[in-house]
Formats: structure tokens, C-alpha cells, sequence
């Protein structure tokens, strides 16, 4: 899988939904060889549940000013982020993210996320939160990263972000 071009044309991702609502249920998304993203959402509403992304050259999941839920997720052999939010609130539950070369989880733009029974190992960084991202966390696991947590103002016109306990 690759994302499209075409004439000077292209998209980000190898599967990209703009503005759609979208139900990924026991899917396998994999050998992603050129573009940003393996699948990227885009101001659209989703639920994505018992399904699998690796091999891919850049993100795994990339969700731009979309609400949601991940359920049952498995993201393994990513070459940059795992998943990577801007501006969208989304819920995280029973994800296992292995061997990814940036960021096993990276959320930024004012992103609102629960985190609960996460496990993340192998990565450059487990977890950033970024520019007035609010991260609710329990039961979340990392390992073999060089760094555990980052958070951060990124841009000069936010402020910084937060990770609280999840109640």
C-alpha cells in the first residue's frame, strides 16, 4: 500500500477518510511504501476494533480533528508514530504498539485522550503530549524506550500540555 499521487496530486495516506464516519472492525493494514501515514482520519468520526497495522514506513494511525474510539488494537514495525492525534478526542483501550522508530504515542493540538490498558515498548519516545493536549492515563505499560513521557508547548502561540491520572 502506498498513498495516491497523481499528477502533482496526493494524498497523506495510503487510506485516507475525510469527513466520513468510519467503522474498522477486524482489519489488517500492513507494507504501507510511500506517503505519511498508513491511514489517516480526517474530521471524521470513528470506532476502530480488533484490527492490525505494521510495516509501514512513516504512521501507523494518524487522526486529525476526528472524535473516536480504538478497542482491541494491535500496531507493530512503524517507522515514525504509532498513533498520532491533532485536535481530535479519542479513547484508547487494550492497544499493544511494538518496535516503532519515533513515537509509540503522540498527541498534539489540543487532543483530549483516555488511555487505559496500553502497553507501548520499543520505541524512541513512549508517549509525548503536546501544545494544551490533555492525556487521562491507568494501566498503561511502557518499555525499552529512551524516553518514558515527554510533554510540551511545541508551538509558540499554545501552551503546554498535561497527563492526569484517569478517574
Amino acid at each position: 500500500m502506498s498513498a495516491p499521487s497523481y499528477d502533482g496530486w496526493s494524498l497523506t495516506g495510503a487510506i485516507t477518510f475525510y469527513e466520513s464516519p468510519e467503522l474498522i472492525e477486524d482489519c489488517h493494514f500492513s507494507d504501507n511504501q510511500r506517503g505519511d501515514d498508513l491511514v489517516n482520519l480526517f474530521r471524521s468520526p470513528f470506532v476502530i476494533r480488533d484490527s492490525v497495522f505494521e510495516r509501514t514506513i512513516a504512521d501507523a494511525l494518524d487522526i486529525d480533528f476526528s472524535d473516536g474510539e480504538i478497542h482491541r488494537l494491535e500496531i507493530r514495525k512503524v517507522g515514525n508514530d504509532a498513533i498520532d492525534t491533532s485536535g481530535s478526542r479519542v479513547e484508547i483501550h487494550d492497544v499493544v504498539i511494538d518496535q516503532v522508530d519515533d513515537k509509540d504515542l503522540s498527541f498534539g493540538e489540543a487532543s483530549n485522550i483516555s488511555l487505559e490498558d496500553v502497553s507501548v515498548r520499543g520505541a524512541r519516545i513512549g508517549m509525548t503530549s503536546e501544545d494544551l493536549s490533555e492525556v487521562r492515563v491507568a494501566r498503561v505499560s511502557i518499555s525499552n524506550s529512551e524516553i518514558g513521557v515527554a510533554v510540551y508547548q511545541k508551538k509558540p502561540n499554545t501552551a503546554p500540555a498535561c497527563w492526569k491520572p484517569r478517574n
